[in-house]
């Protein structure tokens, strides 16, 4: 039998979470049938301890969705919707709803997204990795003798032998099921990534609120992961949010539905705007030399106007690049 009033005060103290009633029932109907199976085929049984109780709705609670299994927590100005304080010890319990890297650009993030998942699911290495020497690859399938943990590969324990994501400054933007914040990343957390799984529970505790903007500033300690994600949110894949945010998977669509005539104009296109980009992007890096003609330095003043523009667009410029691929 589940005690829901113990269980709810245990979870309320340990990570601020503030169970729905209607949720903490389900879920403890549904585990205590699944006891009570086990109980019969193992002929009788002892009863659960309350930290047990704890642990198994717990690891219903960081799977479900927020909205459905807590009470809104966060405290915001009157009026508005921007944040005005996190609640008192343990934090607010929240879900993650996006993680955006802003100090790379987004194609940047997705070319080493699906640069990762190559090499990890399929073993096509990144080109900024050393390549593989002979002994390497003689004993890339067996287990490194050094290695800290049972089962890992000579790959997986080097360090610079690794598909890594970029790292700089990371925004996440959180809810409590009803209202949301933006909190962001002043300096460096360990357990946070930009490859952390949307649906993801943290809970956030004595982070700094920027007046008048209600966006949180995350230091060391002040956010700690729980874990878990729910199942609808499984495919929102590091990769899959930047080609998302790309408009990649609109445009693959797109293409799948086009004939070959209607295919080749959109090459010859996209070819002649690359083209176009690049031309601007090589303006832009030379400077007149001194005995540059008037108009070579006409011409790199122009370039130098358009310098801006090119570098704004630098992102635009990559991606054409991947549509030819998509196209043909």
């Amino acid at each position: 039998m589940i005690d829901r009033a113990g269980v709810s005060a245990t979870i309320k103290k340990r990570y601020g979470a503030v169970l729905r009633a209607q949720w903490l029932e389900q879920c403890a109907t549904h585990i205590e049938n699944e006891l009570r199976g086990h109980k019969e085929a193992a002929g009788g049984g002892k009863l659960v301890h309350l930290e047990t109780q704890v642990r198994l709705v717990a690891e219903q609670l960081v799977h479900s969705e927020i909205s459905d299994s807590c009470h809104p927590t966060l405290v915001v100005e009157a009026g508005t919707q921007l944040a005005k304080r996190l609640p008192e010890h343990p934090g607010a319990f929240l879900q993650v709803q996006s993680v955006v890297e802003v100090g790379v650009s987004k194609y940047a993030m997705w070319e080493a997204a699906r640069e990762k998942e190559d090499f990890e699911q399929r073993g096509i290495r990144p080109s900024y990795l050393p390549q593989l020497t002979d002994e390497d690859e003689s004993g890339s399938g067996e287990v490194s003798s050094t290695a800290g943990t049972q089962g890992q590969t000579l790959a997986e324990t080097s360090g610079d032998r690794q598909a890594k994501i970029p790292r700089k400054m990371l925004k996440l933007v959180l809810t409590d099921g009803q209202r949301r914040v933006s909190a962001l990343e002043v300096e460096p957390i360990v357990r946070l990534s930009a490859e952390l799984a949307i649906g993801s529970k943290v809970v956030v505790t004595g982070g700094q609120i920027i007046e008048g903007t209600g966006v949180v500033c995350l230091r060391a300690g002040s956010i700690r992961v729980v874990g878990g994600a729910p199942t609808q949110y499984a495919q929102q894949t590091l990769r899959a949010r930047m080609a998302e945010l790309l408009g990649l998977n609109d445009r693959r669509h797109a293409y799948a539905t086009l004939d070959s005539s209607e295919k080749q104009k959109k090459i010859l296109a996209a070819k002649k705007k690359l083209k176009s980009f690049q031309a601007k992007r090589a303006a832009a890096s030379e400077a007149p030399t001194a005995n540059a003609t008037e108009e070579e330095a006409a011409t790199a003043s122009t370039a130098e106007g358009e310098s801006s523009e090119t570098v704004t667009k630098e992102d635009e410029a990559d991606v054409l690049s991947r549509e030819l691929e998509q196209l043909k």
